[in-house]
């Protein structure tokens, strides 16, 4: 199930809590048919991961306000266009603006508002020597020089590396 930032109540805000029925009331009874809401949320939070989960840890940010109004507006924008009717002008224009914003925060040219990120994205360096002297040359990482954390587990390393024993680079 993914991470959501909003609730129904939200996107009544939006949408307010006639046109939400309006536009989920499939069988023409007045109220609003289960789970088509929920659903359009859960749609609009899948969409916003894609591009946070690229530099945040998505649980970090269900509290978020800018989160949640992306969320919202995202949601009634789907709503709004899951029978094939156009989205109304302002809903369309604000889900835009949310999505150029949530490409920026991807490629980190924009931040989320009122958090910090999740990820270090600082280069990594690790320092080598070589071993000649011995029959079978060897290439040595050299862990006094190196910087930077340990590689994330699961990290592929070229074969025939001896890693000198203890530390992160085992």
């Amino acid at each position: 199930m993914a991470t959501v930032y909003c609730v129904t109540a939200d996107v009544d805000f939006v949408l307010s809590a006639d046109g939400k029925v309006i536009r989920t009331d499939d069988n023409e009874d007045g109220t609003e048919d289960n789970g088509v809401v929920t659903n359009a949320i859960q749609i609009a939070a899948v969409e916003m991961n894609f591009y946070l989960e690229r530099r945040y840890k998505l649980s970090g940010l269900t509290s978020n306000e800018w989160c949640k109004w992306a969320n919202a507006y995202m949601a009634a924008y789907y709503l709004d266009t899951r029978l094939g009717n156009p989205a109304a002008p302002a809903i369309a224009q604000q889900r835009d603006d949310f999505i150029d914003k949530l490409k920026l925060i991807a490629t980190a040219g924009y931040r989320v508002p009122e958090t910090t990120e999740a990820f270090n994205f600082l280069p990594r360096m690790t320092n080598y020597r070589e071993e000649l002297q011995n029959r079978r040359e060897k290439v040595v990482v050299t862990p006094e020089t190196s910087v930077g954390p340990p590689p994330p587990s699961g990290v592929k390393r070229p074969q025939g590396l001896d890693f000198g024993g203890g530390g992160w680079y085992e």
